[in-house]
């Protein structure tokens, strides 16, 4: 929702007072110009944030759905485990110290992050 339709949204007695093509300006000027009206602030969100997490929410919600919680067939969940279950228990040999481990942890300490490389 862009800035001439808030104040619409928020209620019919509004008075448009300036207008910014900058949000962090018009953010700033929004919180002075409701202490020089002697309006009370609601929150100490400044506008720009609240406008980002709008934004955020809204592309969120048009992409596709995660798929959290979605019940795999017992083919899937097969497939899945025989992958995993081959990928990790294969051992690989560090070319540089000989240390035989599996492939996972051998990745993050050993080939060419091994201490004896050089």
């Amino acid at each position: 929702m862009n800035y001439p339709e808030r104040p619409a949204s928020q209620s019919d007695n509004y008075e448009l007072l300036e207008t910014h093509t900058d949000i962090y300006v018009a953010s700033e000027r929004e919180t002075e110009l409701q202490k020089e009206y002697g309006l009370r602030c609601r929150s100490n969100t400044p506008y720009y944030v609240s406008m980002e997490r709008a934004r955020v929410a809204a592309s969120k919600s048009a992409t596709s759905p995660n798929r959290f919680g979605a019940t795999l067939s017992e083919d899937h969940k097969q497939k899945l485990h025989a992958h995993i279950g081959d990928h990790n228990k294969s051992k690989v040999e560090c070319p540089h110290c000989s240390k035989v481990g599996q492939r996972a942890a051998m990745g993050r300490w050993h080939f060419d992050n091994c201490r004896n490389r050089h």
